[in-house]
Protein backbone atom coordinates (compact mmCIF):
# COMPACT_ATOMS: atom_id res chain seq x y z
CA UNK A 1 0.00 0.00 0.00
CA UNK A 2 1.08 3.53 -0.97
CA UNK A 3 1.78 6.36 1.25
CA UNK A 4 -0.35 8.48 1.75
CA UNK A 5 0.30 12.03 0.83
CA UNK A 6 1.78 14.41 2.62
CA UNK A 7 -1.48 17.18 1.82
CA UNK A 8 -3.90 14.81 3.96
CA UNK A 9 -1.60 14.80 6.66
CA UNK A 10 -1.45 18.48 7.09
CA UNK A 11 -5.21 18.69 6.35
CA UNK A 12 -4.68 16.56 9.65
CA UNK A 13 -2.80 18.84 11.34
CA UNK A 14 -4.90 21.48 10.38
CA UNK A 15 -8.01 20.37 11.34
CA UNK A 16 -7.13 19.12 14.77
CA UNK A 17 -5.27 22.31 15.54
CA UNK A 18 -7.97 24.76 13.99
CA UNK A 19 -10.56 23.58 17.38
CA UNK A 20 -8.51 24.71 20.28
CA UNK A 21 -7.53 27.80 18.63
CA UNK A 22 -10.91 28.21 17.59
CA UNK A 23 -12.24 28.04 21.39
CA UNK A 24 -8.84 29.61 22.56
CA UNK A 25 -10.23 33.22 20.33
CA UNK A 26 -13.81 32.77 21.80
CA UNK A 27 -12.66 32.50 25.00
CA UNK A 28 -10.40 35.28 24.61
CA UNK A 29 -12.99 37.76 23.45
CA UNK A 30 -15.58 36.12 25.98
CA UNK A 31 -16.40 38.57 28.78
CA UNK A 32 -16.05 38.11 32.39
CA UNK A 33 -19.34 36.60 33.58
CA UNK A 34 -20.59 36.11 30.20
CA UNK A 35 -23.61 33.69 30.65
CA UNK A 36 -21.43 31.66 34.01
CA UNK A 37 -18.47 28.97 34.07
CA UNK A 38 -18.41 26.68 31.19
CA UNK A 39 -19.39 23.92 32.84
CA UNK A 40 -23.09 23.95 33.94
CA UNK A 41 -24.11 24.24 37.97
CA UNK A 42 -26.41 21.66 37.52
CA UNK A 43 -25.80 17.71 37.08
CA UNK A 44 -27.87 17.34 33.91
CA UNK A 45 -26.69 20.42 32.52
CA UNK A 46 -23.39 19.02 33.24
CA UNK A 47 -23.86 16.35 31.20
CA UNK A 48 -25.45 17.27 28.68
CA UNK A 49 -22.07 19.22 27.92
CA UNK A 50 -20.42 16.04 28.34
CA UNK A 51 -22.15 14.74 25.78
CA UNK A 52 -21.76 17.81 23.47
CA UNK A 53 -17.89 17.99 23.81
CA UNK A 54 -17.64 14.31 23.37
CA UNK A 55 -19.80 13.93 19.92
CA UNK A 56 -17.86 17.37 19.03
CA UNK A 57 -15.07 15.19 19.50
CA UNK A 58 -15.50 12.41 17.62
CA UNK A 59 -16.83 14.20 14.58
CA UNK A 60 -14.10 16.10 14.43
CA UNK A 61 -11.43 12.92 14.92
CA UNK A 62 -13.81 11.39 12.27
CA UNK A 63 -13.05 14.24 10.16
CA UNK A 64 -8.98 13.94 10.55
CA UNK A 65 -9.46 10.63 9.83
CA UNK A 66 -10.97 10.61 6.91
CA UNK A 67 -7.80 12.81 5.75
CA UNK A 68 -4.63 10.82 7.31
CA UNK A 69 -6.48 7.26 7.77
CA UNK A 70 -4.68 7.39 11.21
CA UNK A 71 -4.39 3.97 13.47
CA UNK A 72 -4.40 3.02 16.87
CA UNK A 73 -0.42 1.85 16.70
CA UNK A 74 -0.05 6.11 15.54
CA UNK A 75 -2.46 7.12 18.83
CA UNK A 76 0.01 4.98 20.99
CA UNK A 77 -3.51 2.96 22.48
CA UNK A 78 -2.10 -0.25 23.18
CA UNK A 79 -1.80 -0.68 26.50
CA UNK A 80 1.16 -1.63 28.45
CA UNK A 81 2.35 -3.29 32.18
CA UNK A 82 -0.55 -4.64 33.45
CA UNK A 83 -1.06 -1.82 36.50
CA UNK A 84 1.67 0.38 35.68
CA UNK A 85 0.19 2.68 33.65
CA UNK A 86 -2.27 3.66 36.92
CA UNK A 87 0.80 3.79 38.96
CA UNK A 88 3.23 5.96 36.80
CA UNK A 89 0.05 8.47 35.95
CA UNK A 90 -0.56 8.91 39.59
CA UNK A 91 3.11 9.63 40.43
CA UNK A 92 3.18 11.65 36.95
CA UNK A 93 0.50 13.97 38.08
CA UNK A 94 2.01 14.76 41.66
CA UNK A 95 5.89 16.04 39.64
CA UNK A 96 3.13 17.26 37.00
CA UNK A 97 1.97 19.82 40.15
CA UNK A 98 4.92 20.02 42.00
CA UNK A 99 6.81 21.45 38.88
CA UNK A 100 3.99 23.90 37.83
CA UNK A 101 4.09 24.70 41.59
CA UNK A 102 7.93 25.42 41.52
CA UNK A 103 7.89 27.65 38.57
CA UNK A 104 5.16 29.77 39.28
CA UNK A 105 7.32 30.57 42.45
CA UNK A 106 10.33 31.44 40.04
CA UNK A 107 8.12 33.31 38.47
CA UNK A 108 7.35 35.17 41.67
CA UNK A 109 10.97 35.51 43.16
CA UNK A 110 11.64 37.15 39.87
CA UNK A 111 8.56 39.42 39.53
CA UNK A 112 9.67 40.19 43.28
CA UNK A 113 12.75 41.11 41.82
CA UNK A 114 12.19 43.59 38.84
CA UNK A 115 9.57 45.46 41.20
CA UNK A 116 10.44 45.16 44.42
CA UNK A 117 6.98 44.16 45.33
CA UNK A 118 4.84 41.38 45.66
CA UNK A 119 1.34 41.94 46.46
CA UNK A 120 -2.39 40.01 47.08
CA UNK A 121 -3.52 41.73 44.51
CA UNK A 122 -0.62 40.56 42.24
CA UNK A 123 -1.24 37.20 43.09
CA UNK A 124 -4.97 37.19 42.09
CA UNK A 125 -3.86 38.64 38.92
CA UNK A 126 -1.63 35.73 38.17
CA UNK A 127 -3.91 33.00 39.08
CA UNK A 128 -6.02 30.98 36.26
CA UNK A 129 -9.52 32.38 36.98
CA UNK A 130 -11.10 28.70 37.56
CA UNK A 131 -14.41 30.11 38.18
CA UNK A 132 -14.60 30.85 34.14
CA UNK A 133 -14.69 27.05 33.95
CA UNK A 134 -16.75 26.05 36.74
CA UNK A 135 -18.81 27.31 39.75
CA UNK A 136 -16.74 26.96 42.61
CA UNK A 137 -20.20 26.32 44.61
CA UNK A 138 -21.64 24.18 42.03
CA UNK A 139 -18.69 21.47 43.73
CA UNK A 140 -20.68 21.43 47.20
CA UNK A 141 -23.11 19.03 45.80
CA UNK A 142 -20.88 15.86 46.55
CA UNK A 143 -22.54 13.80 43.21
CA UNK A 144 -21.73 16.83 41.24
CA UNK A 145 -18.18 17.00 42.76
CA UNK A 146 -17.78 12.98 42.14
CA UNK A 147 -18.97 14.10 38.15
CA UNK A 148 -16.33 16.72 37.67
CA UNK A 149 -13.84 14.13 39.39
CA UNK A 150 -14.51 11.35 37.00
CA UNK A 151 -16.26 11.83 34.23
CA UNK A 152 -14.60 15.27 33.52
CA UNK A 153 -11.24 14.96 34.72
CA UNK A 154 -10.87 11.30 33.39
CA UNK A 155 -12.86 11.12 30.17
CA UNK A 156 -13.91 14.88 28.98
CA UNK A 157 -10.35 15.88 29.35
CA UNK A 158 -7.69 13.46 30.01
CA UNK A 159 -8.93 10.91 27.46
CA UNK A 160 -10.11 13.71 24.45
CA UNK A 161 -7.61 15.91 25.24
CA UNK A 162 -4.93 13.40 25.30
CA UNK A 163 -6.07 11.74 22.45
CA UNK A 164 -6.44 15.30 20.71
CA UNK A 165 -2.50 15.26 21.35
CA UNK A 166 -1.51 12.07 20.47
CA UNK A 167 -3.09 12.49 16.97
CA UNK A 168 -1.08 16.31 16.72
CA UNK A 169 1.88 14.60 17.38
CA UNK A 170 1.28 11.33 14.92
CA UNK A 171 0.48 13.82 12.16
CA UNK A 172 3.76 15.89 12.82
CA UNK A 173 5.67 12.19 13.02
CA UNK A 174 4.47 11.19 9.36
CA UNK A 175 5.43 14.92 8.00
CA UNK A 176 9.11 14.96 9.64
CA UNK A 177 10.11 11.61 9.96
CA UNK A 178 13.97 12.36 10.77
CA UNK A 179 13.31 15.03 12.85
CA UNK A 180 10.64 13.58 14.62
CA UNK A 181 13.67 10.87 15.46
CA UNK A 182 15.87 13.25 17.33
CA UNK A 183 15.42 14.55 20.73
CA UNK A 184 15.37 17.72 19.70
CA UNK A 185 12.51 16.94 16.68
CA UNK A 186 10.43 15.33 19.55
CA UNK A 187 10.77 18.82 22.21
CA UNK A 188 10.42 20.90 19.90
CA UNK A 189 6.96 19.15 18.59
CA UNK A 190 5.95 18.27 22.21
CA UNK A 191 6.35 22.18 22.53
CA UNK A 192 4.37 23.04 19.72
CA UNK A 193 1.73 20.89 20.39
CA UNK A 194 1.56 22.41 24.01
CA UNK A 195 1.32 25.97 22.92
CA UNK A 196 -1.53 25.26 20.74
CA UNK A 197 -3.51 23.53 24.26
CA UNK A 198 -3.02 26.17 25.92
CA UNK A 199 -4.18 28.67 23.95
CA UNK A 200 -7.19 26.79 24.01
CA UNK A 201 -7.52 27.83 27.75
CA UNK A 202 -8.14 31.55 26.79
CA UNK A 203 -11.17 31.80 28.33
CA UNK A 204 -9.36 31.09 32.13
CA UNK A 205 -6.91 33.64 31.92
CA UNK A 206 -3.15 34.15 30.69
CA UNK A 207 -1.75 32.56 33.92
CA UNK A 208 -3.98 29.40 32.69
CA UNK A 209 -2.65 29.63 29.12
CA UNK A 210 1.29 29.52 30.40
CA UNK A 211 -0.08 26.51 33.35
CA UNK A 212 -1.91 24.82 30.36
CA UNK A 213 0.90 24.75 27.90
CA UNK A 214 3.46 23.87 30.92
CA UNK A 215 0.91 20.89 31.38
CA UNK A 216 0.72 19.90 27.75
CA UNK A 217 4.33 20.10 27.43
CA UNK A 218 4.66 17.73 30.18
CA UNK A 219 2.10 15.28 29.42
CA UNK A 220 3.39 14.99 25.60
CA UNK A 221 6.86 14.39 27.34
CA UNK A 222 4.91 11.11 29.32
CA UNK A 223 3.00 10.11 26.09
CA UNK A 224 6.69 10.33 24.19
CA UNK A 225 8.53 8.95 26.61
CA UNK A 226 6.32 5.65 27.39
CA UNK A 227 5.30 5.66 23.40
CA UNK A 228 1.69 4.95 24.71
CA UNK A 229 -1.17 7.39 25.54
CA UNK A 230 -2.04 6.00 28.57
CA UNK A 231 0.42 7.16 31.21
CA UNK A 232 -0.86 10.86 30.02
CA UNK A 233 -4.00 10.45 29.68
CA UNK A 234 -4.46 9.00 33.77
CA UNK A 235 -1.64 11.67 34.86
CA UNK A 236 -4.18 14.47 33.08
CA UNK A 237 -7.15 12.40 34.98
CA UNK A 238 -5.67 12.24 38.31
CA UNK A 239 -4.06 16.16 37.63
CA UNK A 240 -7.52 17.15 37.09
CA UNK A 241 -9.66 15.47 39.52
CA UNK A 242 -7.03 16.46 42.41
CA UNK A 243 -7.55 20.11 41.53
CA UNK A 244 -11.31 20.26 41.36
CA UNK A 245 -11.24 18.55 45.01
CA UNK A 246 -8.18 21.77 45.94
CA UNK A 247 -10.65 24.40 44.55
CA UNK A 248 -13.76 22.46 46.72
CA UNK A 249 -11.54 22.91 49.58
CA UNK A 250 -10.40 26.48 49.20
CA UNK A 251 -14.49 27.39 47.96
CA UNK A 252 -15.37 26.03 51.54
CA UNK A 253 -12.71 26.97 53.94
CA UNK A 254 -10.91 29.60 52.09
CA UNK A 255 -13.29 31.90 49.67
CA UNK A 256 -11.72 34.93 49.92
CA UNK A 257 -9.09 33.46 47.51
CA UNK A 258 -11.48 33.41 44.84
CA UNK A 259 -12.64 36.71 45.12
CA UNK A 260 -9.47 39.02 45.64
CA UNK A 261 -9.82 38.76 49.58
CA UNK A 262 -12.73 41.13 49.45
Amino acid sequence: MSPLPRWRWWIHLFLLSAFPLGVGVLGFFRKPDAGGPLLPENITGLLLVSVRELAIFTLLMALAWSASRFNTGQLLLKWRGGARPMLLGFAYSIGLRLGIALLAAMAAVIWFGLHGSLSASDLQRARPEVEQLVSPNALGNPLYLALVMTLISFVVAGLREELWRACMLAGVRQLFPRQFATAWGKAFAIAGVAVIFGLGHAVQGGAAIVATALLGAGLGTIMVLHRSIWEAVLAHGFFDATSFGLLCLVAKFLPQALHGGG
